[in-house]
C-alpha cells in the first residue's frame, strides 16, 4: 500500500457516484482540506492545526511499513445531531 492507495471520493454522474483514484496527487488536496477546516472551525494557528490533525489521525493503521514511517490515516471526526445524522466536528 501506498500514500493515497484506493481513496474514495464522490464520482460522477449520479449523486450516489463512488470514484476510487490513487496517488499523493490525490491525497495530498484531502490533507490540505481536513487542515482548512481545522483552522477554520477552531481558530488555530498553523502549527496548532497540524498538532490537532496528527493527534486526531489514526495510528498504525498500514502493516508492514518501515519503522520511520509515521503511520497516520486521514481522519476527520464527526459527531451525530439529536436526529441521529452524521455532523461534522473538526475538533
Amino acid at each position: 500500500m501506498c500514500i493515497g492507495q484506493d481513496i474514495k471520493s464522490a464520482g460522477i454522474p449520479f449523486p450516489d457516484s463512488i470514484k476510487i483514484d490513487s496517488g499523493t496527487s490525490f491525497s495530498s488536496p484531502l490533507v490540505a482540506g481536513t487542515m482548512a477546516l481545522i483552522i477554520g472551525k477552531s481558530h488555530l494557528t498553523p502549527a496548532e492545526a497540524t498538532a490537532q490533525l496528527i493527534k486526531l489521525s489514526t495510528k498504525n493503521v498500514v502493516e508492514g511499513l518501515n519503522r520511520k514511517t509515521p503511520n497516520r490515516f486521514l481522519r476527520v471526526p464527526y459527531k451525530r445531531n439529536k436526529r441521529n445524522k452524521k455532523v461534522k466536528s473538526y475538533t
